[in-house]
């Protein structure tokens, strides 16, 4: 079990190294800005996976701190639901963010929040060393679409996600570099 979370903790790390090469690459003055009012910026989107993946933390940490005996085993029905979930996010389905993760502001820039996306990974690393091996198969986390899932589902969720929004965030800059490109000088 220790050998299969430590793989799932390098495509967690892998995860990370995408955001930040976006992160960096991406101009300044297309950080903040969208093509459409009602899309998120870049900056919202690096915000929410920044977010999301705090909260899961500190929802991991309260859920895996008692005793595992109380919780569910992991069965073939939380598999179909992580599935579906994993279709809908490479289909590019519109993913609704988490409700219980407060939405993002968008105000922060992208060196501030690779460093709390840092922090994030480093209290992730900690909690699962720490984290005993009975809680990897029990359900720990309700997903209001997909249903529950384990640990490991859990770990597919947030690296699922931070792809997705790093693919939007590529999308935007797209956007705004054909616009750019179209606009005729005066």
């Amino acid at each position: 079990m220790k050998e299969l979370m430590h793989s799932f903790l390098l495509r967690f790390d892998n995860t990370f190294w995408y955001l930040e090469k976006i992160a960096w690459e991406y101009p300044e003055e297309y950080f903040f800005k969208t093509n459409d009012e009602s899309e998120w910026t870049p900056a919202m989107h690096l915000e929410y996976v920044v977010r999301l993946e705090l909260w899961m933390c500190k929802y991991l940490e309260r859920k895996t701190s008692t005793d595992w005996l109380h919780l569910r085993l992991s069965g073939l029905e939380n598999y179909l639901g992580a599935e579906r979930m994993k279709i809908d996010y490479l289909s590019h389905y519109f993913i609704n963010p988490e409700p219980r993760v407060r939405p993002p502001w968008g105000d922060k820039k992208a060196p501030r929040l690779l460093e709390g996306l840092v922090r994030m990974r480093k209290r992730f690393y900690n909690l699962f060393q720490e984290m005993d091996e009975h809680f990897y198969d029990r359900l720990v986390y309700e997903h209001p679409r997909y249903g529950e899932f384990d640990v490991f589902l859990c770990m597919q969720f947030l690296e699922l996600n931070a792809r997705y929004h790093g693919q939007k965030m590529n999308f935007i800059l797209l956007k705004h570099k054909e616009n750019a490109a179209l606009k005729v000088p005066a």
